[in-house]
């Protein structure tokens, strides 16, 4: 999608309000008030075939008697005239369409019918839709309220530059009030639905390109096109506006909530994380995240760097937050021994590393807070500063000092972040904000803000684009586990050295060219799993053991697979020692194919110690994919341990990544389970290999 075709969406200069009603509580009442006592300053026309005129305006029958070429119609009529109206969009010329109308997909099978055929009418004629079921738009600076949600009766939010793009209607309309409680200043505020047309990832990539907009607020039930959503990160990403999304349905509950609210398909959430974090947007977890992180990337410069200074007037917040930015990831190094030295000479029972803690002596010597700050920025070299004040700024005297503070870190240290935690009043906070510092209550809010002003302050390569394969899967038949092994051995990928045996004595012969000991497997491209029917002997040590093994599994598989015909065995080499991870290509339904990495045994399952990243992939991310696993220590050296080839693992990866790349459409899944991980140097190499194709 051009992104600039929708700045006559959000930007029109007529607006055509379809269902138009001068009655308070109608829904065709709302957008009709909006545009009046906000100022609207484009063209407005009434349709409703019952009046002549509303509060003095004009009203027409049809939208076929009014002008053509509308930029905008609102429709806000029952579902029952959705078509009807639809039509009458058509014929008028109507350019782009946002429907209130609910009663459609969100309801099941028969308004998921409506749906498609109102849908497909619409952009036969070349008419984007925003909606059904949705709430509609806001755009604060142009007075454009094609909205009826009633949180705009009570409040008005300021013209700034933070964007909020929601599906749910009812989130929305509450997060608009707490933009406005927050004094959040909004470029736009945009509800999406059921997203019959217009998704949040549209509106994102719309919003990358927007002039007003500076950072993205987006909440989410579901993913219904993951290469949509995907550039539309992409597209944020380079123009380096900062998304940051709160994202329903992390749990089975939560993700049924989600369907059944809005009709969303809320999908593996392991998998919509990982894309999140692969380009570039942040995460939060609850709504006050949203809005803190909102706040920070509105009111604070990116820090040069992304390593955090705390200077408190309280050892037990200093370990608090300390706390917080462990979990959050956060660098805290020490401060120079120098600038220590320096500290502890101004105060010699300060703690002078990081957190710095001059405690209440700054109450005697307010001069320390100023020298303190400035040491840390200046010889310290965070990128950000959290400044614990307690309750010391409610004073006249207090205040003063904090102000000071602020306007001399400003000046000296530009593209520092500044963050404050005290007890304060909503008009100083305010003062602060201008001056380009954040303030919190809660210094554990503060530091999560820090985290996602961190977070974009990294300099991140931009992913490439997905590349489409054209081989198709109708030319690719079932492969057995050689053929497995062969195909991926042309890419890169190491596998023992193996022999196919129709017949005992043939077994007899691999194991003697390959050297005892050896593992025997059944061979079928019907079998995935081969252990659940004891289609494995491991440690296989003679021409004896040979012969009994292959009869074993003869009879193993005349039990499990009656009638079948029995191909033979594998005879591959005994692999000893490494450790043992799984790696693997999973086909997600909205975001395709996806690498996933973990450890071996009950890690992966139990502990769910995996990473995954959506192909393709690049060396950082393959790097990532390593370093991301909670138990990725054990790859450097252990207890004693020798090192293992982390080098060779995320070559193995890489190596995946192109097979996946190649075999995009055709692909289902692959499985290397397990791939064993061996002393550094001597590589790594997949004992088993499952590629499944799509049907």
């Amino acid at each position: 999608m051009d992104s600039h075709s929708l700045d006559g969406f959000f930007a029109p200069r007529s607006i055509a309000i379809v269902g138009a009603s001068g009655t308070p509580g109608k829904i065709g009442a709302y957008p009709l008030h909006y545009q009046r006592h906000f100022g609207y300053s484009g063209s407005l026309v009434l349709v409703n075939p019952g009046r002549a005129e509303i509060d003095g305006l004009p009203c027409v029958p049809s939208l076929r008697e009014a002008q053509t070429g509308i930029d905008l119609a609102i429709l806000a009529v029952p579902a029952e005239q959705i078509e009807a109206a639809v039509l009458d969009a058509i014929q008028a010329r109507v350019r782009n369409v946002v429907m209130f109308s609910a009663g459609f997909a969100e309801i099941g099978e028969a308004g998921a019918v409506l749906q498609r055929r109102v849908v497909s009418a619409l952009q036969e004629a070349g008419i984007r839709l925003l909606g059904p079921n949705c709430l509609g738009y806001v755009n604060v600076a142009r007075s454009v309220y094609a909205t009826f949600s009633p949180a705009m009766m009570s409040a008005q939010a300021r013209a700034g530059s933070v964007a909020m793009v929601s599906q749910s209607g009812a989130f929305g309309g509450y997060a608009y009030a707490m933009a406005c409680r927050r004094d959040l200043g909004l470029s736009h505020w945009i509800t999406t639905g059921n997203e019959a047309d217009l998704h949040v990832a549209d509106c994102i990539e719309w919003l990358a390109g927007d002039d007003r907009t500076d950072a993205i607020l987006a909440y989410m039930e579901g993913c219904g096109d993951g290469d949509r959503f995907v550039r539309s990160l992409r597209a944020a990403q380079a123009a380096c506006k900062p998304v940051v999304v709160i994202k329903v349905g992390a749990t089975a509950r939560g993700a049924r909530a989600a369907s059944s609210h809005s009709a969303a398909l809320a999908g593996d959430d392991r998998v919509f994380d990982a894309v999140l974090k692969q380009y570039g947007a942040w995460r939060v977890g609850s709504i006050e995240e949203l809005f803190n992180a909102g706040y920070a990337l509105s009111t604070l410069p990116r820090p040069s760097n992304q390593t955090v200074g705390v200077l408190t007037v309280s050892g037990g917040v200093g370990a608090l937050v300390t706390d917080d930015a462990a979990r959050l990831g956060l660098a805290m190094p020490p401060m120079p021994q120098d600038a220590q030295d320096l500290v502890l000479d101004q105060v010699p029972f300060a703690s002078a590393a990081n957190p710095v803690d001059i405690t209440a002596q700054v109450m005697h010597r307010p001069e320390l807070l100023g020298s303190t700050a400035r040491l840390m920025l200046d010889q310290g070299g965070y990128g950000s500063l959290l400044v614990f004040l307690a309750n010391g700024v409610r004073t006249d005297a207090g205040w003063r000092l904090q102000q000071d503070l602020a306007v001399t870190l400003r000046r000296e240290f530009p593209d520092r972040a500044v963050v404050f935690s005290a007890l304060s009043t909503s008009e100083r906070t305010q003062a602060l904000d201008a001056l380009g510092c954040a303030s919190f209550e809660d210094p554990s809010s503060a530091m999560h803000a820090i985290a996602a002003l961190s977070h974009f302050a990294a300099k991140r390569p931009l992913v490439a684009a997905a590349v489409r394969s054209a081989v198709s899967p109708a030319v690719l038949g079932a492969l057995n586990e050689l053929e497995a092994m062969q195909l991926l051995g042309r890419y890169g990928i190491a596998t023992p050295p193996a022999a196919l045996a129709a017949t005992a004595m043939e077994a007899v012969e691999a194991a003697r060219h390959l050297g005892f000991p050896v593992v025997m497997k059944v061979l079928s491209a019907d079998i995935q799993h081969k252990t659940e029917i004891g289609g494995v002997i491991l440690g296989v040590t003679d021409e004896a053991a040979v012969q009994a093994a292959f009869r074993l599994l003869c009879e193993r598989w005349e039990t499990h697979m009656p009638g079948r015909p029995f191909e033979g065995v594998v005879v591959a080499s005994m692999i000893s020692g490494g450790l043992e991870c799984i790696l693997g290509l999973h086909r997600d339904p909205q975001f395709g194919l996806v690498a996933v990495f973990g450890m071996g045994g009950i890690q992966a399952e139990l502990l769910a110690d995996v990473t995954v990243r959506r192909l393709p992939l690049c060396q950082a991310e393959a790097r990532e994919m390593v370093s991301g696993l909670k138990s990725s220590i054990v790859f450097s050296g252990y207890r004693g341990s020798a090192p293992l080839d982390i080098a060779a693992l995320e070559a193995a990866i890489l190596a995946l990544s192109r097979f996946g790349e190649e075999f995009s459409e055709a692909l289902e899944s692959v499985d290397l389970n397990p791939l064993v991980i061996r002393k550094a140097g001597q590589g790594v190499i997949a004992l088993d290999a499952v590629v499944q194709w799509r049907r």
